[in-house]
């Protein structure tokens, strides 16, 4: 049965919204501790993965209750329920063309299916423990997992056939993910060890050590230059590429840390712990930007961010959350900035259209190509965004 609570999110804390079990919790600012949050949803059980497709329509939820959650970015609308899996689901990808979606269970087996219609296309089998990692490459033909049988298996997505298995690794693996060029593949693992592989043949290419416990997750920088680690030694390491070389150690977490994300710039990276904390740091110098503190929320196991930057989701406990990305870049025409270009940012055009620099009533803000004028093209950059943003 669905149950009647009050959800306190706001900039100041004092919003409070009568929300639902399986309903929509709708909010429009966070605390400066707390994310901003657009929407939040609370399916069921602990969320384990969530991942946006890339043409961010649709982001999915993977849970211990054995099933995937689709969700509407735009407001939290689910659109479908994927079953079929007989164990928990640990993982979740989206091709690039955002048609299809893998999901990798305990239950040994991944499953593709159409996102359209939720249907089954095809349940691919091999590996002889569970599947803890799921990553389609960039053209979307290859599919790669990982397990905990100590391998990793490269699929053709077409067809379901098994391509190569790659093995090395002395322990589970975790994680894998494919290089931006798609040529190569890294996996990290219980062995406390990251590897690269090379795709077309499946050599390995080298071994990067130092963290001190089982790496949990890694991810590629979006120029395929840099690779972010998160470990349960609570650290999150970053590295080079061409030679493995670490690059720096960020060190803050107080228990162990699930996952790590990158932002679409390239910039930033974020990081999900047992601690309960979302820590934001800058590639550059390593710099802790920001923590959000769930205080008495499950820790945070998975963290996305949407492909634009606008916004970031996350699961903790048996919830999965779409956020405002504090450090994404201004959408064009958000003249109040509240996140979105609606009939408000147009009246405030409006009202300062043909003003110029030091007219009284002009409105830098209105002012959207900084042509000194808020003029034509100015009104032509905000009907070209009107309706975008949560």
């Amino acid at each position: 049965m669905a149950h009647l609570g009050i959800t306190r999110i706001g900039r100041h804390n004092f919003h409070r919204v009568f929300s639902f079990s399986l309903t929509l919790s709708l909010v429009a600012s966070a605390a400066a501790d707390a994310p901003d949050i657009v929407w939040q949803q609370s399916p069921g059980g602990a969320i384990t993965f969530v991942a946006f497709a890339p043409d961010q329509q649709t982001l999915a939820s993977a849970n211990v209750d054995r099933y995937v959650n689709l969700w509407r970015v735009s407001d939290g609308l689910l659109l479908n329920t994927l079953t079929g899996h007989s164990d928990q689901v640990r993982a979740v990808d989206f091709s690039s063309d955002s048609q299809t979606m893998a999901s990798g269970s305990y239950d040994q087996t991944i499953r593709l299916w159409r996102v359209s219609d939720g249907a089954l296309l095809q349940t691919l089998t091999g590996h002889t423990h569970r599947v803890w990692s799921v990553a389609f490459s960039p053209d979307g033909q290859t599919l790669a997992s990982g397990s905990f049988d100590r391998s990793i298996k490269l699929w053709r997505v077409s067809d379901g056939a098994l391509l190569n298995t790659l093995t090395g690794h002395g322990n589970f693996v975790y994680s894998v993910a494919f290089s931006p060029d798609g040529q190569t593949l890294v996996s990290g693992s219980q062995d406390q060890t990251i590897k690269l592989w090379r795709v077309s043949d499946g050599a390995l290419l080298s071994t990067l050590t130092g963290h001190t416990d089982s790496v949990r997750r890694v991810v590629f920088s979006p120029d395929g230059q840099t690779l972010a680690s998160a470990s349960y030694d609570q650290t999150v390491r970053l590295w080079r590429v061409s030679d493995g070389a670490l690059l720096r150690t960020l060190s803050g977490h107080s228990d162990v840390v699930y996952t790590v994300v990158f932002d679409p710039s390239g910039e930033r990276v974020a990081s999900g712990s047992n601690d309960q904390t979302i820590r934001i740091w800058r590639v550059a110098d390593g710099a802790l930007l920001l923590t959000y503190d769930q205080e008495a929320e499950p820790r945070v196991e998975s963290l996305a961010y949407a492909p634009d930057g606008r916004f970031f989701a996350y699961g903790h406990g048996g919830t999965v959350v779409l956020a405002r990305n504090p450090f994404a870049p201004a959408l064009p025409g958000d003249i109040d900035q509240d996140g979105d270009v609606d009939l408000s940012d147009l009246a405030a055009l409006l009202a300062a259209y043909g003003l110029c620099a030091g007219d009284p009533g002009y409105n830098a803000a209105a002012d959207l190509d900084g042509s000194g004028c808020v003029a034509l093209d100015d009104l032509a950059l905000l009907l070209a965004h009107y309706g975008e943003g949560a």
